[in-house]
């Protein structure tokens, strides 16, 4: 069950994902697991946009198995995916046994943590629990670095200096550009290599993933070609603040992203990379629609997007739209919020 589970998240298979549990759930009713089970049915409806049914059942499930770190973490998804930052973190205080026992999946949770604070503009905080949980072990299994670059990228666009953090994670992403493995992977990597605007890595990275499909001839190169290809050509040219080109190739891997594997909490990096490609490069009117999809999907508006919103909003009186572009820029990157 938990393979099928994990496999289809890898895939980046949500429905299959939640129809590989709804299939057997009847032989998990009173079964010494159904706790285990729920917490990742709960995950599953969270992934497929049914919030509220998710919370109950998530809640109902960690009665089961409070011990249970998957299905905590199921949790802080859903307080995130709403917008709910503040009562998150009061229902996460005081549970750290669920997770600290844990392998690296441990630094995951601490990145919700983290996430929840950046909402809340708590950026302090985010760097204190990057440094002293998130990043305490210099691990390189690539879902460490991707918790890690993800959060500097999103500190990033609210106008904090991390210092040399990427430095880190670009050394030990410089040995897995030929890794293509998964997408989800190679894009966290690139991120890190534009983080430290390293550009050797970079092309080499770019490189081996154009290649990747005709080299392994198998379903997930075929995603690193596309939309990982156009997801890491919108990184290279945010980093080179060619943000017309970014939002041009974000826009068209959009639709297709979610097969790059990880959670939709995962992949809003590269939403809100794509909104800020749209506002610094003065695409304002795209800015919105983007804005308006991310607010349509999560059902709520969370820190990011009011303050985003709150950005375009001041600058709508301005007639010029370079004018406008750089102001709206500016805003966002001084956190007015």
């Amino acid at each position: 069950m938990k393979l099928s589970h994990a496999i289809m998240f890898m895939l980046g298979d949500s429905k299959g994902m939640r129809t590989s549990l709804e299939n057997i759930s009847q032989a998990y009713q009173g079964h010494k697991a159904e706790g285990y089970f729920n917490c990742c049915y709960s995950f599953t409806l969270e992934e497929t946009g049914e919030y509220k049914r998710a919370e109950t059942h998530g809640r109902r499930a960690l009665e089961l198995a409070p011990d249970d770190a998957w299905g905590l973490h199921a949790i802080t998804h859903i307080f995130d995916m709403t917008g709910r930052a503040k009562e998150g973190l009061a229902w996460i205080e005081g549970k750290e046994a669920a997770w600290q026992h844990c392998n690296n999946f441990r630094y995951h949770v601490w990145w919700h943590i983290a996430l929840m604070h950046l909402d809340l503009k708590n950026f302090d905080k985010v760097l204190e629990l990057y440094d002293e949980d998130i990043r305490k072990d210099k691990t390189d299994d690539y879902r460490d670095i991707s918790n890690a670059t993800s959060v500097l990228l999103r500190l990033e666009f609210e106008g904090v200096d991390v210092g040399n953090r990427w430095q880190e994670l670009s050394d030990l992403a410089s040995s897995r550009t030929d890794d293509n493995c998964v997408a989800f992977a190679d894009l966290h990597y690139m991120m890190a290599f534009c983080g430290n605007f390293d550009e050797k890595p970079a092309t080499e990275l770019l490189s081996n993933m154009q290649s990747a499909e005709s080299r392994h001839h198998n379903e997930l190169a075929s995603i690193i070609h596309k939309p990982g290809v156009l997801a890491a050509t919108g990184l290279e040219a945010f980093r080179d603040h060619d943000f017309a080109l970014a939002h041009d190739c974000l826009t068209k891997a959009r639709p297709t992203l979610q097969a790059i594997g990880g959670s939709h909490a995962q992949r809003d990096v590269f939403e809100r990379l794509a909104i800020e490609s749209a506002l610094r490069g003065g695409l304002t009117p795209e800015a919105k629609h983007l804005l308006q999809e991310r607010d349509l999907h999560r059902g709520h508006k969370d820190g990011y997007s009011e303050s985003r919103w709150r950005a375009i909003e001041i600058n709508s009186h301005t007639n010029s739209q370079g004018s406008g572009a750089q102001q709206i820029a500016g805003v966002a990157a001084k956190n007015i919020a």
